[in-house]
């Protein structure tokens, strides 16, 4: 938020409810009030106080932080659009290595080469049940799956 440091001020006066008349000055920029008393002034001050110099200034906080908070979540959209390509490309290596042609190997022959999803078909890639032990995940992680179910069950994911 900005703040405002009242430098700029100006002689008013403002009517209360009851009709009384109290003189002051107002920060010309956030509309801030200082009362002062009568003697202070040498005339009645030739400008009434403006109400809409604070509302001018709230409005203009209230857009100044809807700007900050849209700003926060494009950067926050940025950023976690980088840690899902980070997490893809670190994904899209670990395949191509021998310790997960290995794996996906011990996997197949585990389930027989039938696709643990529909029991049906022969199954010709593994599925990550979790990513969380990604590279050192237990073979119990992984299922052996036909291409159509593998297909059906990323898309739940999305």
């Amino acid at each position: 938020m900005t703040s405002c440091d009242c430098k700029v001020r100006r002689e008013r006066f403002r009517v209360v409810r009851n009709g009384v008349e109290h003189w002051g000055e107002q920060c010309l920029t956030c509309g801030a009030w200082w009362s002062r008393s009568k003697s202070t002034f040498d005339s009645r001050p030739a400008e009434p106080y403006d109400e809409q110099l604070p509302e001018a200034w709230l409005s203009a906080e209230a857009d100044e932080a809807a700007a900050h908070r849209e700003l926060s979540k494009e950067v926050l959209d940025l950023e976690r659009e980088d840690r899902i390509a980070e997490r893809k490309a670190k994904y899209d290596a670990y395949l191509k290595t021998e310790k997960w042609a290995w794996k996906r190997k011990a996997v197949l022959e585990r389930d027989g080469y039938l696709c643990q999803a529909c029991r049906t078909r022969r199954a010709v890639q593994v599925h990550h049940l979790t990513y969380e032990h990604l590279g050192d995940e237990p073979l119990f992680e992984l299922v052996a799956v036909c291409v159509p179910c593998h297909e059906r069950i990323s898309a739940w994911r999305h």
